[in-house]
């Protein structure tokens, strides 16, 4: 069932003064183990989402943490956006840690292996949110090496399922699926492995075995309004800043939300 449609800079303006986790979204609370997946093509938003989110966490006195596998985080715009909402911007900068540049699926895997132990040395406030931006960027390096993406994709989400934070992942929309389900599109999943939505009353905790992937809590697909008419077989190109951007936001059994995302400025 769809709810009233927001922009997303709204929904975001209206939570700004939260003091405690878990913290706001444009999709609901997100608790501490929310695991989200974000999909969508160049241009849709996903990064200025995550930004958005990463904030709000900071302005909640929490730690976050920014796997930035693309190194393209721009520290010195964020901080410019950050001086906008709070006065001691600068100290809340200090709790945002950025891994960056990471080369390969199975170093990002490791340095999510080696967070707890990063944590416990380097991070003095409790961790609030982990974001993965992106999940894809290894994709196509990871083909033409005929690398074992599967092995490393599957060690990533895993040791992502075992943090005690709430979880972002960004994922490439690279070309729609034949069926979604209801009335708005979905993306084919490229990667070979990638967590998803458990069954309608299955629960979306943790894995006690660390080695199995987690559920997700939320997907997140990001798309250019209007869509085109015919979906199948349609590959994606990046969308232009002047288009609008529709988020849709399903859960297990349903779609639960929609949102509008306003002049998304970065992939």
């Amino acid at each position: 069932m769809d709810l009233e449609t927001e922009s997303l800079s709204t929904l975001l303006a209206s939570v700004r003064a939260a003091t405690a986790l878990p913290f706001k979204s444009p999709f609901g609370n997100l608790a501490p183990d929310s695991f989200v997946a974000v999909s969508g093509p160049s241009g849709s938003g996903k990064s200025r989402l995550c930004r958005d989110l990463i904030a709000s966490c900071l302005l909640n006195g929490k730690a976050a943490v920014l796997f930035d596998t693309d190194a393209t985080f721009d520290v010195a715009n964020f901080s410019e956006e950050l001086a906008d909402k709070h006065s001691r911007h600068l100290d809340l900068l200090r709790n945002l840690h950025i891994f960056s540049p990471i080369l390969s699926t199975a170093q990002l895997a490791v340095s999510i292996r080696a967070l707890p132990r990063y944590q416990t040395k380097k991070i003095r406030l409790e961790i609030g949110l982990v974001v993965v931006d992106s999940a894809s960027s290894f994709y196509w390096p990871d083909r033409f090496a005929n690398a074992p993406a599967d092995s490393s994709l599957h060690n990533v989400f895993a040791a992502l399922g075992q943090i005690r934070a709430a979880v972002i992942v960004t994922n490439w929309g690279l070309a729609f699926a034949e069926t979604s389900g209801d009335d708005h599109p979905s993306y084919k999943q490229h990667l070979p492995v990638f967590p998803v939505l458990p069954e309608v009353g299955a629960s979306h905790h943790a894995p006690s075995d660390p080695s199995m992937l987690p559920h997700l809590t939320h997907h997140v697909l990001l798309y250019a309004s209007p869509t085109p008419a015919s979906q199948e077989n349609t590959t994606l190109t990046p969308i232009p800043s002047s288009h609008e951007v529709i988020g849709v936001v399903r859960k297990a059994g349903s779609q639960v939300a929609t949102f509008v995302v306003e002049h998304p400025k970065q992939r």
